[in-house]
């Protein structure tokens, strides 16, 4: 695996899954308990086998602050925006979404990204591929996870074009099924295409937080008990990189209302938007930058009556 861990390693989830479908023959039994527990078995096997990926590949965790989340979350973006914008900064990488914002993301607790190396499809074409795990956990505690790959074989080509491709080679799937993704990834590709934006830009707010690697790993003097249920501690505890202001900034506070004001524009929020600027020379060179939400027309708020 070590000399192509650009596509076999990504195949691991996909092999264990198909292995543990064939075991379990789930659709093959009118037993609905027996039917329960080999979906519940391959639930478990699909976020195992991903971890499994996700580690072979050295992946990196990312986290989202809480206000990182309320920044980005009432955010124009158009997903007519062209996929080479899209660069993540790991070849494997998990994106832990905030609990504050998993309802927006249809209830997604992570979202791993996988990113091929781009090689020659054919001569002249340079192809590169991304693929996501959407992981959730239903109501009886199985963790549900779905996978959506996105082949890119031109850089300009739109979000929403390469996600309907997707989409349609899904279409085979069961009605429920194709129902629920039909839902889960359009809220769920919005949430990691303005993550990965923000994450690209040169003011990013990064932090890298060895929380683990830090911690300590031997506990001279203590017993064997307190030894063991420390280092169990320890070991709940992980590496990540903090993404993100730990705090809401001023624009976040009360909401300007509707005020009428005879002949003037009232005082309104502009939402926050990334935009390409132009810089270097003469002008030829862009460059992705974020506007934060801005309070137009704030010197009139003191003006009310």
């Amino acid at each position: 695996m070590a000399g192509d861990p650009d596509e076999l390693v990504v195949d691991v989830q996909e092999t264990l899954n198909a292995l543990m479908q064939a075991i379990c023959r789930c659709d093959a039994t009118d037993d609905e308990t027996l039917r329960e527990a080999s979906y519940y078995a391959q639930g478990r096997m699909a976020h195992a086998s991903l971890a499994l990926s996700f580690w072979l590949r050295g992946g990196t965790l990312y986290e989202p602050t809480p206000a990182l989340g309320g920044l980005l979350g009432g955010v124009d973006l158009s997903l007519d925006l062209p996929i080479g914008l899209l660069r993540p900064p790991a070849n494997a990488m998990c994106i832990l979404v905030p609990i504050e914002q998993r309802k927006r993301c249809a209830d997604v607790e992570s979202i791993f990204v996988f990113t091929s190396k781009p090689k020659c499809a054919e001569p002249g074409r340079v192809e590169r591929a991304i693929t996501l795990y959407a992981a959730r956990r239903k109501d009886n505690e199985v963790t549900q996870v779905r996978d959506l790959r996105m082949n890119i074989g031109d850089e300009t080509c739109a979000v929403h074009h390469l996600l309907a491709r997707a989409m349609k080679r899904r279409e085979r799937e069961s009605d429920d099924e194709y129902a629920s993704i039909q839902v889960l990834w359009p809220a769920v590709l919005d949430y990691t295409v303005k993550t990965l934006l923000y994450l690209s830009l040169d003011d990013a707010t990064i932090s890298q937080d060895r929380t683990y690697s830090n911690a300590p790993k031997t506990f001279p003097g203590l017993g064997r008990r307190k030894r063991e249920l420390r280092q169990a501690q320890i070991e709940q505890l992980y590496d990540r990189y903090i993404v993100g202001p730990t705090r809401p900034d001023d624009w976040a506070g009360a909401q300007a209302g509707e005020l009428s004001l005879d002949g003037q524009i009232s005082p309104h929020w502009r939402r926050g938007h990334f935009r390409q600027q132009v810089h270097g020379p003469q002008g030829k060179q862009r460059k992705l930058i974020f506007i934060k939400p801005t309070l137009i027309r704030a010197d009139l708020l003191g003006t009310v009556q």
